[in-house]
């Protein structure tokens, strides 16, 4: 907190983001708890592979999260990031019911991931929480190395048929970035 103390006053809460912050669930809570006595909002950042479930006292230590679902075909989310998406998806359902989803991501790659069946799997889960943002993130190339470093970031037109699609399954907030 003496860290934070300068800033505090100008902003509204703290983000936890980083690599994976729920990895520190205990300091996150004794964190968070802080924060609130200083009347400031909390939200956990997160790739959602810990379960919520499994860190009741975060999740009751925190005002929200931004989730990320990067495709919910499993065997792409395996190919990703070597894990399962089934953690992800557990999450997304639970933070959303408990209202403490305040948005999610899905980065779009045309030429790598099946990004119509994501936006149709989240959009779906989600329209029944108006007040849920889900982001659709153009993927871009700078600084990347690799195979991934060719793809192309996805053109307006792209972008806006994956908003069509997610409105058109209920979606009321959808943004494209």
């Amino acid at each position: 907190m003496d860290e934070l103390a300068d800033a505090l006053p100008f902003v509204t809460g703290l983000t936890a983001s980083g690599g994976e912050c729920t990895i520190y669930d205990a300091f996150l809570c004794e964190l968070f708890a802080l924060v609130k006595q200083a009347g400031k909002h909390t939200l956990v950042d997160t790739n959602g592979q810990r379960l919520f479930s499994d860190m009741p006292a975060l999740l009751a230590a925190m005002d929200a999260a931004s989730l990320d679902v990067k495709t919910t075909d499993p065997a792409e989310h395996l190919a990703l990031t070597g894990t399962p998406v089934d953690n992800v998806l557990q999450n997304l359902d639970l933070l959303a019911t408990t209202g403490k989803l305040f948005e999610v991501r899905t980065v779009i790659v045309p030429e790598r991931l099946s990004n119509r069946r994501t936006v149709t799997d989240v959009a779906r889960r989600l329209a029944q929480y108006p007040h849920v943002r889900y982001k659709l993130i153009r993927f871009r190339p700078h600084g990347v190395k690799g195979a991934w470093a060719e793809m192309k970031t996805p053109d307006d037109v792209f972008m806006q048929d994956l908003v069509a699609l997610a409105k058109g399954e209920g979606m009321n907030v959808v943004e494209v970035v």
